[in-house]
């Protein structure tokens, strides 16, 4: 047991109820953390798996067209400190590039290539990598003088808790050896990400099945509608935008085409090398162009 490495636990680490109903805004996003009534706002983007390429190229096109009609964020990113970030598993790395993007630590672009995103298809075991893509970041927020943006529970990463079977949040990350642990416990498959398990934590989306039993896959569908649809188990692919009240304004780009083919139970698997990762990422920037009519529509009705 000597080389289990456990996350800290004290207050930093915060329960997520595991609500009855299924309900995204509570179950995905509803944080109990000290400062959550400060936000009016939150953006949840979900397990991506290894097609965070796919998704960071998606954020990275909302960036860019969003900013030029400000959008999202309101005139000077007026609205910017009001808007919570929140991820689980690729989606916590994901999320956090895009908050960073808006705050003007370089563009997403900038993270795939610089913060060794696209690395992700040809390293093993991926825990390390994905530790250290998680102390990458704090690092540089940190030489750029914005290290508090990871201090004020505006990024949250959801971890599952497999020891009190509950969702456990983090919000405010004191160094950069706990971000890099955070994203790599999210992220934690036993046996295939790592060779450590840290151990009681696993990644964010098991969670998901056991809240939901099992039916995360349907996200969006109401449990009458999933009775009587066969269920897919294929990982979830959604970037929800979150707005008190329970409003729920869903993206799901698990219908959305790569290239010309679309999403399958194998793009979620981060292989392929970095050829694959440059490619996931055109796909994603090409994806919301396709689907922008739609997509402006939901952050439209999120933004009233």
């Amino acid at each position: 047991m000597d080389n289990i490495q456990v996350l800290p636990i004290s207050d930093k680490l915060r329960n997520i109820k595991p609500y009855n109903k299924y309900n995204i805004s509570e179950i995905e996003s509803r944080t109990d953390i000290n400062n959550y009534n400060k936000f009016t706002h939150r953006i949840y983007i979900s397990g991506c798996g290894g097609l965070i390429s796919f998704v960071m190229g998606v954020l990275y096109e909302i960036a860019i067209k969003t900013n030029k009609i400000e959008l999202i964020f309101g005139k000077d990113n007026k609205d910017l400190d009001r808007i919570q970030f929140t991820g689980v598993s690729g989606g916590a790395a994901a999320a956090g590039y895009f908050m960073a993007h808006m705050y003007g630590i370089h563009d997403i672009h900038w993270w795939f290539t610089h913060g060794r995103v696209n690395e992700l298809y040809e390293t093993r075991p991926l825990g390390k990598l994905i530790n250290d893509l998680g102390t990458t970041f704090y690092v540089e927020c940190e030489r750029l003088g914005k290290v508090e943006l990871l201090q004020r529970d505006q990024l949250v990463i959801i971890v599952s808790d497999m020891l009190y079977m509950k969702r456990v949040s983090l919000g405010i990350l004191n160094d950069a050896r706990e971000n890099g642990l955070a994203h790599e416990a999210t992220c934690n498959i036993p046996g295939y990400t790592s060779k450590i398990d840290l151990l009681p934590y696993v990644d964010g989306m098991v969670m998901n099945s056991w809240v939901r039993s099992n039916k995360c896959n349907r996200k969006i569908l109401s449990d009458n509608e999933q009775k009587g649809k066969k269920i897919e188990y294929i990982p979830t692919l959604i970037f929800t935008l979150i707005k008190e009240h329970n409003q729920q304004n869903v993206i799901d780009m698990s219908k959305w085409k790569l290239g010309n083919k679309d999403i399958s139970t194998k793009d979620f698997l981060p292989e392929g090398g970095k050829i694959r990762g440059d490619e996931l990422f055109k796909y994603g920037r090409q994806s919301l162009k396709d689907n922008w009519d739609e997509v402006k529509e939901v952050i439209i009705k999120w933004k009233k």
